[in-house]
């Protein structure tokens, strides 16, 4: 799997702080599939730390670096400031102190669409309703037609409390 797509490795430049020295080293930074490692600069390609792409969080930004670390101490940070590699780390960590705010709204999201899908369906029902209507009445044979008919005519004397006249032709 390819944590960036469309890149295999993206290499750039940063400093890095150890939690062992109070010192910046310049190193060679590289996103791979599932780590960021720091190669030492010095040319021999030395590998001096893996940070698991899970763990990384970033740091408010100085005026020059973007900084990142692999937990929320500090004691250990990279300050890169190559835009490229910057947004591939972005798009996989979470900035400190901010909550994951992909799923907010989602309800309000569903529930616009679900309102808007009964909107909708509710418009064709009225704007085809006497279509409905007919292709009803002729799925029902003609006894049966009676019968409902004859039913529908006593609720509605039995709720009117009143007698109906209707002449027979």
């Amino acid at each position: 799997m390819i944590a960036f797509p469309g890149y295999v490795i993206l290499e750039c430049e940063g400093l890095w702080q150890s939690p062992e020295t109070t010192t910046k080293q310049s190193v060679i930074v590289k996103y791979g599939s599932d780590t960021l490692t720091f190669l030492s600069s010095d040319g021999t390609g030395t590998v001096l730390r893996h940070w698991s792409l899970d763990t990384i969080i970033e740091h408010p930004p100085s005026e020059y670096y973007y900084c990142f670390s692999p937990d929320s101490s500090g004691n250990e940070f990279i300050l890169i400031n190559d835009d490229l590699m910057v947004n591939a780390i972005r798009d996989l960590v979470q900035v400190e102190g901010e909550e994951d705010k992909k799923n907010k709204g989602n309800f309000w999201k569903f529930f616009g669409k679900f309102i808007a899908l009964i909107l909708v369906m509710v418009g064709i029902t009225y704007f085809y309703s006497d279509y409905i209507g007919q292709n009803i009445a002729r799925a029902i044979v003609g006894p049966k037609r009676a019968e409902i008919g004859e039913t529908i005519y006593a609720n509605i004397l039995e709720l009117g409390n009143s007698e109906c006249l209707v002449e027979d032709t």
